[in-house]
């Protein structure tokens, strides 16, 4: 818990802005000195810390029975082999997902491949 509370903070770029404070079944709340930092942690999230998920809400005196019980995440497929690029094969990946509010796909437009010296993630 005290690894979490020391170094999140670092991760979102508000070390000095934010203080920890933990509590008995290993949780734990931040405290943000103004509204913006709090924002500015929200518009990146979910976060990760040690291979674990962490979703920071704000906090609630009475949380509804599903408080934190889902979250919404982005998912980027890559590498698709082009003769799976079509609408077919995005509604395939949708239905193995689960359910997806959109697909950043059109195969009316021109699409750019990222050659390996322009994409470090190629």
């Amino acid at each position: 818990m005290s690894r979490i509370i020391a170094d999140i903070p670092n991760n979102w770029w508000v070390y000095d802005r934010v203080r920890g404070i933990s509590f008995p079944k290993d949780n734990f709340q931040f405290i943000f000195d103004i509204e913006e930092n709090l924002q500015t942690v929200f518009s990146d999230r979910p976060w990760s810390f040690n291979y674990w998920t962490m979703i920071p809400e704000r906090w609630t005196a009475n949380p509804p029975d599903d408080f934190l019980t889902k979250f919404e995440v982005r998912i980027r497929i890559r590498h698709i082999p082009y003769n799976y690029y079509t609408r077919e094969t995005m509604h395939d990946l949708e239905k193995a997902i689960g359910k997806v509010e959109e697909i950043a796909f059109d195969p009316n437009i021109s699409h750019v491949v990222n050659m390996p010296d322009t994409d470090p993630h190629f």
